[in-house]
């Protein structure tokens, strides 16, 4: 008799905690947005356990204008509700992140420059020292420690490379300098995204003035959407050893460290101790690049109305406006 007692008092348990359960569904599916059901007869996936999330996965790594609108597809969750859409887009075309829903990157973006800064580049190759490796009839000095700084980088910062080179010279030499790191960055861009101008350099008349117009990847190209976020002037820094390349962009968004040459053996800018890699770590830890490179100047002076060659320099950007 105990024993049926007990067996009765199991069965009436479970059925308890089975109308208890139906009970909660019940609510779930009442409180559900726009009519969503939590369930069916099928037994199929609730819709309001899935979300939204880009099929492609070919971020600009390399080059934004290749990129594609991505596509969408309905996948599985288990603990959200609403729709997070990320978007990535074709150069040029500019994205709405409050409709959206796309937050500001919490990593910085990094741009390096190539020639100056990770290596030295000579044409025609010089005679008094060999050189690392000969791409395209120049020679290329790789700096020391810039395998280390590269490694550093790309711990610390969301990484891209822009260079005033043409592609394919460009390609072989981030080839050779980053070695499967390339796959990392977040694109890699070459003469053809700089803003051109008629007029030659002063420190070099053999070289059109170009510059890197950063606002082509925070508006052009849309934030660069990406698991990370979006890039502004808040988020982004520009390295790069000619000031010029920076007049069309707002001031403290980049830094003009001085030049590398192959003929300094005792370089170690790039090293642990490097005055270089001691301010990025600054950086790094900076909650806003504009007001951290205000603070901390670096380098060579950027090009403003105070400079000796303004006068050049403002004929130069009224013609390109």
């Amino acid at each position: 008799m105990a024993k049926a007692e007990a067996y009765t008092d199991v069965i009436n348990g479970v059925k308890a905690l089975s109308k208890g359960v139906e009970n909660i569904e019940k609510a779930i599916g009442e409180t559900s947005s726009s009519g969503t059901k939590s369930g069916d007869d099928n037994g199929e996936l609730s819709r309001k356990r899935k979300r939204l999330t880009p099929t492609n996965d070919k971020l600009a790594h390399h080059d934004i204008k290749d990129t594609e609108i991505a596509k969408y597809r309905l996948q599985d969750t288990s603990s959200s509700e609403g729709l997070v859409v990320q978007s990535q887009v074709n150069d040029g075309q500019h994205i709405d992140t409050n409709k959206h829903c796309v937050m500001r990157s919490k990593k910085i973006l990094l741009i390096l420059d190539v020639n100056g800064l990770l290596a030295d580049i000579i044409l025609p190759p010089p005679n008094d020292c060999k050189s690392d490796i000969n791409i395209s009839r120049r020679a290329i000095f790789k700096r020391p420690f810039s395998d280390e700084f590269l490694r550093f980088c790309f711990q610390r910062f969301d990484v891209a490379i822009w260079s005033s080179r043409t592609r394919k010279v460009l390609d072989r030499v981030v080839d050779y300098l980053l070695g499967d790191l390339k796959k990392k960055l977040i694109f890699l861009w070459d003469l053809s995204h700089c803003t051109r101008s008629s007029f030659r350099c002063l420190e070099n008349q053999h070289k059109i003035i170009v510059f890197k117009k950063l606002r082509k990847i925070w508006e052009g190209n849309s934030r660069l959407a990406s698991e990370n976020g979006y890039y502004d002037e808040s988020n982004t820094l520009l390295l790069d050893d000619s000031p010029y390349k920076a007049l069309l962009n707002p001031k403290h968004t980049g830094i003009f460290p001085w030049p590398y040459s192959y003929k300094d053996i005792n370089d170690k800018s790039l090293g642990p101790d490097g005055d270089l890699r001691v301010y990025l770590e600054g950086v790094a830890t900076s909650g806003n690049v504009k007001m951290y490179v205000e603070q901390h100047p670096f380098g060579r002076r950027s090009i403003d109305e105070t400079s000796p060659f303004w006068s050049f320099y403002s004929s130069v950007l009224k013609a390109v406006h």
